[in-house]
């Protein structure tokens, strides 16, 4: 029989760079423009970006998203959405939802995936200063579970709404993908197992080219 994933991660090889994985309800809306705006925002940075959901395989970014990304020089034109599965969530050295109630199904997969998952929005409040993946995991070892049965740290799904919600939505993850990635720090080792077992294919992907070299910044509402 073949030895169970440990998926609380991460599996790292020295020098490998830090492996984000943001999650949402279909991977076609909200973790999307999360992965996007990261892969530009960090462009020549120690992180790999993914996404993935729920509900969907191969389908594009919803339209109305695609055009609001590139509006501010984002392209995310070549996302195809994924589901969630085992692999890509062992590959991943934290895992950023969209709501509540992702980290919820996620952790009925494997209790021990709480270690690394966190919603968006609750991680900008706690990222405060900058830390090490190892560090960021003590940061969050304290939570209750009974905090994730509401909406507070939900970040709106604009999904067939008006093109002033993806708007609003798209400028909430720029601002919270750059405060919070922008707050893990890569050492080259931040954990004792550097084993390949879980590398794999599960975080790959090319980055988005930004011939400015800029981070992207949406104008204010």
């Amino acid at each position: 029989m073949a030895p169970r994933h440990d998926r609380r991660g991460p599996h790292r090889v020295k020098g490998q760079p830090i492996r984000v994985l943001f999650v949402c309800t279909a991977n076609i809306c909200r973790s999307p423009a999360a992965e996007y705006i990261a892969r530009q925002a960090f462009k020549g940075q120690p992180f790999q970006f993914r996404s993935a959901g729920f509900l969907y395989d191969a389908k594009p970014i919803e339209p109305k998203m695609f055009e609001t990304l590139q509006a501010h020089g984002v392209d995310a034109g070549r996302h195809r959405s994924r589901i969630m599965d085992d692999d890509t969530l062992a590959a991943a050295d934290v895992i950023f939802t969209m709501e509540s109630r992702h980290l919820r199904d996620i952790v009925v997969r494997d209790q021990s995936l709480m270690a690394k998952t966190i919603p968006l929005t609750e991680a900008v409040e706690r990222l405060r200063t900058p830390v090490t993946v190892a560090e960021f995991r003590e940061l969050i070892a304290d939570r209750d579970p009974s905090r994730y049965l509401d909406t507070r740290w939900d970040v709106e799904d604009p999904y067939k709404r008006s093109a002033r919600k993806y708007r609003s939505a798209a400028e909430i993850i720029s601002e919270y993908v750059r405060t919070t990635v922008g707050k893990l720090v890569w050492t080259g080792d931040d954990t004792p197992d550097t084993t390949v077992e879980h590398v794999s294919n599960a975080l790959v992907g090319g980055r988005i080219p930004n011939p400015e070299n800029r981070k992207l910044q949406l104008p204010s509402r």
